[in-house]
């Protein structure tokens, strides 16, 4: 089948709707495939729901590159994802110095 076809190309699928369904553009293909008679699949990679995720792109790519046979150049993605990874270490880095300098008052 084409869901068995997916995951042996290195999707995870949790046999279950996402929480919140698939919405829009995306699920109204979804929805009109289906009632035509063809069978397909959503990758959905998995985000924050906040920020734009270059990361979760590449692994949604990963599996559609191997399951289609194609290359995409990922030249923009890859640096795009490398300044996230940075932001969010320093962001983390920040909260956790502050965490620190919170409890100053204690002792």
């Amino acid at each position: 089948s084409l869901r068995e076809a997916v995951v042996a190309a290195g999707a995870v699928s949790n046999g279950i709707e996402p929480v919140g369904g698939i919405i829009g553009a995306a699920g109204l293909l979804i929805t009109c495939g289906r009632r035509a008679g063809m069978e397909g699949v959503a990758l959905l990679g998995e985000t924050s729901g906040y920020l734009v995720d270059p990361v979760s792109s590449t692994a949604v790519l990963d599996v559609l590159e191997k399951l289609i046979g194609f290359t995409a150049d990922r030249a923009e993605l890859s640096k795009l994802a490398e300044e996230m990874q940075a932001d969010l270490s320093a962001f983390t880095s920040s909260i956790q110095q502050n965490s620190a300098d919170d409890l100053r008052y204690i002792g």
